[in-house]
């Protein structure tokens, strides 16, 4: 009997010690036989890398001694699952729990369909069977990426398997071959963005992502920037966006973008000019406009590091 291929969980954690431990008893529960789990640690403070090596002893934990954000911390990650010969790796967030069948109905889907680079489950917000996310669309014309079903109720209509044009590493499948081809995530965009980015550069590879609705996860949304909207989420999405158009755009793309991404802006900023949100608009109008100037520099103002597998350094890993 063919053994199952090899699962590494890239878990990426700053200072949310029970979210983390509720996403890591997720994924003991999960009946996929050959999972090896990493816990990437951002420099938390509230004891979540001891919580975690003294709750599950059989996780792979790695202390940063600062916030390396999310690109970094999954590319550290990623480093170790390289060195391990993992077939697959399965990001997921520390403020995301999955199903049981989560792992193996994704494994399972990228095993059948060989042209398949990348699979994501159905993800719910917490609690709810409201969903978050059922693949995603970039529309370049518009300037925008969104998540499919989004605040809808879940039914039929997102009860089917398909192609979608990216997928949140929110909770995302990756086939081994294609980070030896495209590389890891772009640091470059920090927080927000990067996943948009690696599935243009897995489609531009060749490959298809495929929508998996009988995997299921639940995500806490936005819980490790605050829990909502935020200045800090605000900044970044309006920055990380700009990042994202500017790399993939076409030079039609220039004609259309820019005045529905000026419409949506003045849309967002007249619905939310209130005491409590006029933060939240002042920082998106900034990370617009920072994205803005670094797009404008040499090279997108931006170093390029499409690494593939390397060695890992052990000097990380406690």
């Amino acid at each position: 009997m063919v053994p199952k291929p090899s699962v590494i969980a890239i878990v990426v954690t700053w200072n949310g010690r029970r979210d983390t431990l509720e996403c890591l008893e997720s994924l003991r529960q999960s009946n996929y036989p050959r999972l090896q789990v990493i816990l990437v640690d951002n420099g938390s403070t509230d004891g979540t890398p001891d919580a975690a090596r003294e709750s599950y002893p059989e996780t792979i934990v790695i202390k940063n001694n600062e916030n390396l954000l999310f690109s970094k911390g999954v590319n550290i990650g990623l480093s170790c699952g390289c060195e391990m010969g993992g077939d697959y790796f399965f990001l997921i967030n520390s403020d995301a729990t999955v199903h049981t069948d989560c792992v193996p109905n994704l494994v399972d889907s990228l095993e059948r369909e060989h042209d398949t680079g990348l699979s994501g489950p159905k993800i719910f917000y917490a609690g709810t069977r409201t969903i978050w996310s059922a693949g995603g669309r970039v529309r370049l014309w518009a300037g925008m990426t969104s998540h499919i079903g989004i605040r809808q109720a879940d039914s039929q209509k997102y009860s089917r398997k398909a192609f979608v044009d990216y997928l949140t590493a929110c909770a995302l499948m990756i086939r081994r071959e294609v980070i030896g081809k495209v590389g890891m995530l772009d640091d470059r965009y920090s927080i927000y963005g990067e996943d948009a980015d690696f599935s243009l550069r897995a489609r531009e590879a060749g490959y298809t992502l495929l929508f998996v609705p009988e995997a299921i996860a639940w995500h806490k949304v936005s819980s490790s920037s605050g829990g909502g909207l935020t200045p800090f989420k605000a900044y970044n999405r309006g920055k990380s966006g700009i990042f994202l158009f500017r790399k993939y755009a076409k030079w039609y793309h220039f004609l259309t973008a820019p005045v529905f991404g000026l419409l949506g802006l003045v849309a967002f900023s007249l619905k939310n000019l209130t005491p409590g949100n006029a933060r939240n608009v002042h920082a998106l109008w900034k990370g617009v406009f920072s994205g803005i100037r670094a797009a404008l520099k040499p090279g997108h103002g931006l170093k390029e590091d499409h690494e593939t597998c390397h060695w890992w350094s052990s000097r990380n890993r406690f």
